[in-house]
């Protein structure tokens, strides 16, 4: 009995320390800087327009162990913009890529 116990200790410890080691390298090596990391906003700054500046970032997909970001955030400024921007790695993880795309924000009114 206390060898089967034994037994069974030691195999969820394998277990536990597999999927934790896989964990971490998913985390270093596969998931990308999410929406608010400040590698992800030093590349969308360039991208928008001067004068505006991003405001009220939020997820709209991704999470712990997500391959990619797909992010939104207000644009702060003269204008009424949404900037939409997308955070991946590519080339087996080496390099950080984000895409950006800045839209008007559309408003919908009653014509007579």
């Amino acid at each position: 009995m206390r060898r089967r116990t034994a037994l069974a200790t030691i195999t969820t410890l394998a277990l536990a320390a597999g999927v934790a080691g896989i964990v971490i390298h998913l985390r270093r090596d596969v998931v990308p800087p999410d929406c608010r990391d400040a590698r992800t906003l030093a590349q969308v700054a360039p991208r928008i327009p001067p004068g505006e500046r991003l405001a009220r970032i939020h997820m709209l997909a991704g999470g712990p162990l997500a391959f990619r970001f797909v992010c939104e955030a207000d644009l702060d400024g003269p204008r009424a913009l949404v900037a939409h921007y997308t955070s991946q790695l590519t080339e087996g993880g080496a390099r950080h890529e984000v895409t950006v795309s800045i839209s008007p924000v559309l408003t919908w009114q009653r014509v007579q």
